[in-house]
């Protein structure tokens, strides 16, 4: 941990101490029946100095898992964030929740995965593949820190519910991937402009045979209830160099490019296709996940993935079909599952009834880590929301998350915690919201 990070967070601890009022009392007491001035009150402090200074070394050599966090988040971060520590360890993997932070509707935690033999099945590519929170609705990771001396992974979860204050939390982890291998920018070697004239064979896709997918196919899958996708393996062609994906099929219905994608062996194996011209300009577009059954009919799965362009047939000769591809080359299964509570931040600011131009919010909340509305507004649009502190900084965020139910819930969380006293103007698509 740096000097001045170190600084910063002895600084916040120290604030937070506070002198019973009988003990404080006492001294007072002591210091005038000795008819003594400053000398007392130094000796206080000095003791009071030496007590800090003894306790913050042996605190961090008692947890230091703990104390490494510290040293790879930011210090707004690490000045909120509480200590947790509940070690679960199956086949061989520990896996400690190492501190986490709460408001009412977000937790962020942060765990430790290690690897007690030596098998090598944690390295800066894990990736966690099958967990979960209880009560919440939706929930992400990321990798931020590899120690390779101690093969241990540190992740951030972030998961994100409603009215979730003080309640218990339990996450489980059921397996993992690491070993990852990347492979950008892989031509695929199809010659577009043949593939103009295919005579396509095509299948129904339906709503509840998709596992998944990005782009507006989502969307028209819902309105529509099925839409035509080509029939798998009808026209397989080979990856160079790539044993885990091939296509499937490729063609045109109703006029748009379909690229069909089939992964082999896959445990989330992955990947972007997209057309590329010579210039390097990138084309992507829309897919959906699914699977076959034995009969040859979709059913739920993530096996094929067909990639939708809108693209004109004119325009393919100036294009090739390029991928980036994931391959993962371990895949750890267990049980891990620990049970915690944290207080959630008592600082937070409450706004009802805020009329917009298109849309009504029926509660705003803001707290150190994020920004919540709950709307009664089905499919809510993203927000233009601009926070600027009292030293003219604008505060950003890295990611919204919606959440619907009877009512929609949106949450922007910041990219960095944020004093809320501190802030100077809040506006929404360009509104000014008070917050007094």
């Amino acid at each position: 941990m740096n000097e001045k990070k170190l600084s910063s967070i002895i600084d916040a601890r120290l604030a937070s101490i506070t002198v019973n009022k009988d003990l404080m009392s006492d001294i007072k007491h002591k210091s005038k029946s000795h008819n003594t001035k400053a000398k007392p009150a130094l000796k206080v402090a000095a003791i009071i100095c030496i007590c800090v200074l003894v306790f913050v070394p042996v605190m961090a050599n008692k947890i230091p898992a703990f104390n490494r966090l510290l040293s790879v988040v930011s210090v707004p971060l690490a000045q909120m964030l509480k200590p947790v520590e509940l070690v679960a360890v199956n086949n061989g993997i520990k896996m400690e929740i190492i501190a986490a932070l709460s408001d009412d509707e977000t937790t962020i935690a942060y765990l430790n995965l290690t690897d007690l033999t030596d098998k090598n099945r944690v390295d800066n590519t894990t990736d966690l593949y099958n967990f979960y929170f209880t009560g919440y609705s939706s929930f992400c990771q990321e990798l931020v820190d590899y120690n390779y001396k101690t093969q241990t992974a540190t992740i951030q979860l972030i998961a994100n519910g409603k009215d979730l204050s003080s309640k218990k939390i339990t996450f489980a982890l059921e397996s993992f991937l690491s070993a990852k291998e990347n492979f950008k920018s892989v031509i695929t070697e199809i010659k577009l402009n043949e593939v103009i004239d295919n005579e396509v064979k095509t299948i129904n896709l339906d709503d509840d045979s998709c596992s998944g997918g990005s782009g507006f196919l989502i969307s028209e899958l819902h309105e529509k209830d099925s839409i035509s996708i080509l029939k798998p393996n009808n026209l397989t062609t080979e990856i160079p160099n790539i044993d885990f994906a091939n296509i499937s099929n490729i063609g045109y219905i109703n006029e748009r490019l379909h690229v069909q994608v089939k992964w082999n062996k896959n445990i989330d194996n992955h990947g972007t296709f997209y057309l590329q011209d010579k210039n390097n300009n990138k084309k992507y577009g829309s897919s959906l996940y699914f699977d076959i059954n034995e009969t040859g009919k979709p059913q739920y799965g993530k096996k094929y993935q067909e990639y939708v362009f809108n693209i004109n047939k004119s325009e393919l000769t100036k294009y090739q079909l390029v991928a980036d591809l994931v391959k993962n080359n371990h895949y750890t299964e267990g049980k891990w599952q620990t049970t915690f509570q944290i207080e959630p931040s008592k600082h937070t600011k409450v706004i009802n009834n805020i009329k917009l131009a298109n849309m009504n919010i029926n509660k705003l909340s803001i707290s150190a880590i994020g920004l919540n509305i709950t709307t009664e507004q089905k499919n809510a649009e993203d927000l233009n929301i601009k926070i600027t502190m009292n030293n003219g900084e604008i505060v950003s965020y890295s990611s919204s998350v919606t959440i619907e139910d009877k009512l929609t819930n949106k949450k922007y969380l910041f990219k960095m915690p944020i004093n809320i006293n501190n802030i100077k103007e809040l506006s929404i698509n360009n509104k000014m919201i008070s917050l007094n």
